[in-house]
Parts: C-alpha cells; structure tokens; sequence
C-alpha cells in the first residue's frame, strides 16, 4: 500500500506532467474517442445506484441505451423520477444508427437511501417483486463529505461500501437466477451476472482497520474514511469472485462475476461540497483537466459489459479486476492520479499481502455489524428480510 505522502508526491507529478499530456491528446489528436456500447442488452436488467447524477446518470443512459431495462437508485424520490424522466426523453431522441437498441432500453426509479438498512431492503424487496433476475448491478453511488448517522456509523464506511455490500446480498437472488429471455444454451448473454463497483485512486492509501472506519468513536481524517470505503470495494470484488464466480452455479443457476473501477477524475457533482471561496477556480481547473462524466462512466460500462477471465496469466491481480481511465505509463501511479482520457483498460490495484484474507474479514465484519444494528429494530418485514438474507446466503469459506 502507498502512504498518503507518496499519493501527494506522485500527484503532484501528474500536475507536472498534465500540460504536456493535455497538449499531446487534446492539442494532437491523440485522445481516443468514447465510443457507444457496442453489446446488445437487450432482455437485460440493471441496478444503478446514485443513477440520478453525474457518473451514475452516464452509466445509467449508456445501459439503457444498450437496450437495458435499467432501475437508478436514488435517496430522494422526486429526484430520481426526475431523472428518469429526464433520460427516457434521452433515449428517444437517441440517433438508431448510433444507438440501435435504444428505443428497446428503459430507465425507471426505486428510492434508495444507503445510509438506512431498511431503506435498502425496502429497495430490493420492491426490486425483487418486479423482477425475476438481475443481470448488471452498478454500485456506483457515494459520498466524499463526513457526516455520522444515527447508529454511529461514519457515513463515508456507509453509504460508500456498507449500503452496497447489503445490496448485493439483498439482491443474490435475483443475480444468481438465470435469465429466462435467453436460451439455456445462450452462454454469450447469460453465462454470468455481472457486479460493478465504483473504487477510486485513494484505495492505494486505504487502510485495512476495519473497527476505526466503520465507527465515528475513532479519530481519522476525512482522506482516510474515503480511502478505506474504496478499498473496501475492492475487497467486495475479490469475495464476490471467490465466493460467486470460482464455484460450480447452483442447479439453474448462474455465476456472479465481479470488477472494481476508478472513473478517474471527474468533473461531476460530487465536488458540490468544495468551499465557496474556491468553487470558481477550482471549477476552471477542473474545466482544462478533469474528464468528463461520459468520460467517467466508460470505465463503468466496460466493467459492466467486458468479458472478464479471472486467470493469473491475464490480469494483475486474478480476484480483482481493476479498471481505469487512463493510460498509466509505466505503471506509476502518477499517471492514475491525473491526465487525459485514455480509454477504459485494466489497471494495477494496489492490495496488502493478505488481501484474500482481509476480503474474507470484511465480508463477516460486515455481516455482524449490519445484525448488531438491525437487532434493534422495531420488528418489520424489511427487519425480517435482511435478517434472512444474511443467514441463508451463501456462507462458503475458500
């Protein structure tokens, strides 16, 4: 793991070198284009969660207009109907010879707050009861501000990492069920379910204490709480795949693939917190340097689309697929920090020794904690659901 004094140094190097790279991609002609989804998805269901806004709301339309019934996830109501709204009209003004399955694609809301478990199970309840399966699960929502909630937990360990790990076992179900709209024999669309989760730069500084970053009762700064969820979303990635992937399905069942992706630096509403005083100038930098949301969300859609060989002869690091935006020359992190856009590729994470052990750790840190706290719920069906959920879901150790 890198130490936050090297994570400096390294980005102030990209700083250095980013008027060179601006001039040879932008200048030259050099950057790659984004291109639509070339996969049909047509028959498939996704789950976008923080779909509403900025690399979310990309992700979402870029599923959608694969042809995709695409779900967003969204804490308020309003905003997410809004939004969904917003990029239904997008997909019928969308150009057929460049997005042919468009006008196939759907995009609806379900209310979706990941800092209350049972916002989260009321969300997957009202999913499963629509749905018989879930093909692409984007985790993709997140906050980069502290706060605590009102079971103690720091928001950041919460919404970021925790509200998703529920989800995905809320949802296993769904994932783990075969698509009925494709063949059985149909192993190019239905061979495995697919799992996104939205990692970032910062898990290279991330910290592997998961007491002190699931509990506000520790001291840490706002850099280390997000860095740990990131993380921490790796870890999620490399359990999923030991447990989902490298295992014989269940009868009629399928497989569970997962990858983890940076979207880079981007210029999204995820910056709405930055200081008043600084907004301006902050924004103009982000204007020359910082990708775009479309730009972003490339990663996101590769993870969900690319076809994933977990095989130590192909990537890095076999249980985690790591996507970014950028090409890291070298292998220096520098060139992960900062830069033009280089297309979605696979990247080099950074991961303790012991990794596959701490992914296992989490996984059960996890789990108690979520039951410590839903303990003392007032008895309900979403109480009774997650309590279910996280007893009968699939336990094996490897």
């Amino acid at each position: 793991m890198y130490s936050a004094l090297e994570l400096n140094v390294h980005g102030l190097f990209a700083m250095v070198c980013l008027p060179v790279l601006w001039f040879k991609d932008k200048m030259l002609g050099f950057s790659p284009p984004i291109n639509p989804l070339k996969k049909n998805l047509c028959g498939y269901v996704a789950v976008v969660t923080g779909g509403n806004t900025g690399v979310g709301r990309e992700t979402a339309l870029g599923l959608a207009r694969g042809g995709a019934a695409v779900i967003i996830g969204c804490r308020s109501a309003p905003r997410g109907a809004a939004a969904a709204a917003s990029l239904q009209r997008e997909l019928h003004a969308a150009c057929p010879k460049q997005h042919p399955w468009a006008r196939s694609g759907s995009v609806t809301c379900l209310p979706l707050d990941l800092s209350s478990f049972l916002s989260i199970a009321a969300f997957a309840s009202s999913f499963l009861a629509k749905f018989a399966h879930l093909d692409i699960l984007v985790n993709n929502a997140g906050l980069n501000k502290q706060s605590v909630n009102s079971n103690g937990l720091q928001e950041l360990f919460m919404v970021n990492y925790l509200g998703h790990y529920l989800l995905f076992r809320l949802l296993e179900p769904a994932l783990t069920t075969r698509n009925a709209t494709f063949d059985l024999n149909d192993r190019e669309h239905d061979s495995e379910a697919r799992v996104v989760n939205v990692s970032s730069l910062m898990h290279h500084v991330g910290n592997s204490d998961f007491e002190k970053s699931a509990f506000t009762k520790y001291s840490k700064g706002l850099g280390s709480y997000y860095a740990d969820s990131k993380l921490y979303m790796n870890y999620l990635t490399i359990e999923i795949n030991k447990r989902f992937l490298l295992r014989t399905p269940p009868s009629k069942g399928r497989k569970v693939s997962a990858i983890s992706v940076n979207p880079g630096a981007v210029r999204s509403d995820i910056w709405r917190h930055v200081p008043a005083y600084l907004k301006y100038p902050f924004d103009l930098f982000m204007r020359a340097y910082f990708l775009t949301v479309e730009q972003g969300a490339a990663t996101s859609l590769f993870g969900a689309t690319a076809k994933v060989n977990v095989d130590e002869r192909i990537l890095p690091s076999p249980l985690l697929p790591y996507v970014v935006p950028y090409r890291v020359h070298f292998g220096w992190l520098a060139f992960e920090a900062l830069g033009p856009f280089g297309g979605a590729t696979f990247g080099t994470p950074t991961l303790p020794p012991d990794s596959v052990e701490k992914a296992l750790e989490l996984w059960r840190f996890s789990r108690d904690v979520i039951n410590q706290i839903i303990s003392s719920c007032e008895e309900s069906n979403d109480k009774k659901f997650i309590i279910q959920a996280l007893s009968l879901s699939n336990e094996v150790e490897s």
